[in-house]
């Protein structure tokens, strides 16, 4: 049971990870893409 809660928190928290996210998006869409930086110049 506990496990379970424990494994069911951290997929939340990494499913409502929303910065993360928002810069996984900005990353792939500046000027050097993917590269794990966001470029905002």
């Amino acid at each position: 049971m506990a496990f379970s809660v424990g494994l069911a928190v951290t997929v939340a928290l990494n499913y409502l990870d929303l910065g993360g996210q928002i810069a996984k998006q900005l990353d792939k869409r500046d000027k050097r893409p993917n590269n794990g930086w966001v470029d905002i110049y």
